[in-house]
């Protein structure tokens, strides 16, 4: 049977509309552009709450940027959360140099009233790790950012295209193209201090606005947390496929907490920064896709 029945058998195919325009969390971060900030004013980002025992890195207090002069450092070679967040500072001048390492990275100069002047190792490569918002639009188009935001794969057997969004891997959604339709997932994962998830269902994901989507067949998957930046031993996983409608939903409204099986995730402001709007340009990157 043609590949094309055997998708229709398991999947849900529609049409959506085009990406609507990027604002917000997704617009800030100027990748190879940093020249975008010059002069420009910058205030470092809140972390979510499990995070801020970590601190920001690559504040220096020399242009040297050497490690024994890490702006107020910390045990983790970083500087205290409370010393930095909120705090708003002018771009004086950005300096391409080499690291140790041979990569070629920006040094930003900045400057604080109450601080004085600091010195940020800027790399255009690591956008998980930037800790500012401009104050204002910075002025990347929306065709730009979304380039950085979703990877494409194209499968070399059954010609299918796979489109990802990235820097969102706890709630990231998923599209396949297959002879012009596409097919949406949503993957998301949750936190968990026990293995209690093996063996039960369930995902629930609540909006802004009082909309919720639920998913109450949703298998569950439970793997070994790796990182050694996150508490939690365990890491909980659910892969669903999505209609029209729950698309929707997903790409007008901040996601503010999703819940699998009991363990539960906070996305609002409050605990994890930008990160609902940063979701919403996403999915939005990834409809528009061609």
């Amino acid at each position: 049977m043609k590949k094309a029945l055997a998708l229709l058998a398991i999947v849900l195919i529609f049409n959506v509309s085009n990406a609507q325009e990027l604002t917000g969390w997704d617009s800030q971060f100027p990748y190879e552009k940093a020249e975008l900030l010059l002069n420009r004013e910058i205030k470092v980002n809140p972390k979510e709450a499990s995070f801020q025992k970590f601190g920001y890195k690559s504040f220096y207090t020399t242009p040297a940027m050497k490690r024994n002069s890490v702006y107020k450092s910390i045990k983790y070679s970083s500087t205290p959360y409370e010393a930095l967040n909120g705090k708003i500072f002018t771009v004086k001048s950005i300096e391409p140099f080499v690291d140790v390492l041979g990569y070629t990275k920006q040094r930003m100069e900045l400057v604080n009233e109450e601080i004085g002047t600091l010195w940020y190792n800027y790399s255009s490569e690591y956008a998980h790790a930037y800790p500012f918002s401009v104050l204002g639009e910075l002025g990347l188009s929306s065709e730009f950012i979304c380039s950085k935001k979703i990877s494409k794969k194209v499968d070399k057997f059954d010609g299918t295209t796979t489109y990802r969004m990235l820097y969102t891997n706890s709630f990231m959604l998923i599209r396949i193209v297959d002879n012009g339709s596409s097919i949406y997932y949503l993957k998301t994962t949750a936190r968990a201090t026990t293995t209690g998830a093996i063996g039960n269902k369930g995902l629930s994901v609540l909006f802004e606005n009082d909309k919720r989507l639920d998913f109450p067949d949703a298998k569950l998957e439970v793997e070994v947390e790796k990182s050694k930046y996150i508490d939690e031993p365990y890491r909980v996983e659910a892969f669903v496929r999505l209609t029209e409608e729950q698309l929707s939903i997903i790409k007008t409204n901040k996601v503010m907490y999703t819940k699998l099986y009991i363990f539960e995730s906070d996305f609002t402001e409050e605990n994890y920064g930008k990160f609902s709007t940063k979701i919403i340009n996403g999915v939005n990157c990834l409809i528009s896709q061609e």
